[in-house]
């Protein structure tokens, strides 16, 4: 009797399976993203989901959608970025080399990098530099602001997130970074969010240090093996840039 049960039930479950899963899948997807995108703001759960929505941090920078998106300019805010995305080889060659194409065809780039623990951790410091480096021989003119100024202008933004950005004046993006947990992205085409990241990011300009001016506050400077290195890699990236597949 309990194996004529025990085969129902598996038979029964056969059945369910495909019915039960592939909704309750996509349900918890939902309610997963609007818990992430009510974390970063209430207003983005009150956004259509076409407008304000979560995407993946290291797959997204696989692709230039937003960048290709006219000859504009492109504003971002670079904070515990260091050790996610610009010391990943095959992530930020191809990230860099969308950049590069953007600046070629007539766009501009201007990112602001955070110094905060970049500075305190001797292993990220290195890497801090090299980063800095390598944006600036790519004509990217990156520019070092601290944290305090950073958190200076939080509250204008309204949005609790590490680091934001927007391109060509129709997205902005924000990333968090938690502690020992995968990056969380948040893409947005709404204007009001569009105007505060600028704005956001115009007064953090003024605050902000030239890598020239940055770098003499810096006691260690990379060697010259270290500059040969990165300028090797900056050499690659602008070959991959000028190829017309996207998918580099």
């Amino acid at each position: 009797m309990n194996e004529i049960f025990d085969a129902g039930k598996e038979i029964g479950q056969a059945l369910l399976k495909p019915i039960v899963k592939s909704p309750l899948k996509k349900w918890t997807k939902y309610w997963e993203d609007r818990e992430i995108l009510r974390s970063f703001s209430k207003d983005f759960v009150k956004h259509p989901k076409h407008e304000t929505y979560t995407l993946d941090y290291y797959t997204w920078h696989e692709k230039d959608t937003d960048i290709k998106v006219g000859s504009g300019h492109i504003y971002s805010v670079s904070y515990k970025e260091v050790q996610k995305l610009w010391i990943e080889y095959p992530l930020f060659s191809i990230y860099e080399s969308f950049l590069l194409r953007h600046i070629n065809s007539g766009g501009k780039v201007s990112r602001i990098f955070i110094a905060g623990e970049e500075i305190v951790n001797p292993v990220i410091r290195r890497n801090f530099l090299k980063v800095l480096f390598r944006h600036l021989i790519l004509n990217f003119n990156p520019v070092v602001a601290s944290i305090t100024d950073l958190n200076s202008i939080r509250n204008e933004l309204e949005v609790d997130c590490d680091m934001f950005g927007t391109f060509n004046d129709l997205t902005a993006y924000f990333f968090k970074f938690p502690l020992n947990a995968y990056p969380q992205f948040v893409r947005t085409s709404n204007k009001k969010f569009i105007n505060r990241t600028y704005n956001c990011h115009k007064k953090l300009m003024n605050n902000s240090f030239s890598y020239e001016e940055w770098i003499r506050k810096i006691p260690d400077q990379l060697t010259s093996s270290e500059k040969k290195e990165v300028e090797t890699v900056a050499e690659y990236i602008r070959i991959i840039s000028k190829r017309k597949n996207d998918n580099v």
